[in-house]
């Protein structure tokens, strides 16, 4: 997960384990904020992962 980039969101997937853990998010980097802050756009694309191992 340490590889993923900052402004892409990851959720959880606790309810049931069926091998998939982690939804993401992707974020789009380039935007300025009203405040000129940088600021990320939607993409409405999802993944899924499935997490292996403890380390």
């Amino acid at each position: 997960m340490a590889q993923l980039p900052h402004h892409w969101v990851l959720r959880e997937l606790t309810e049931r384990d069926y091998g998939i853990d982690l939804m993401v998010e992707i974020f789009s980097p380039g935007l300025k904020d009203a405040k000129g802050k940088e600021a990320f756009a939607a993409t409405g694309s999802v993944f899924h992962i499935q997490i292996k191992g403890t380390e």
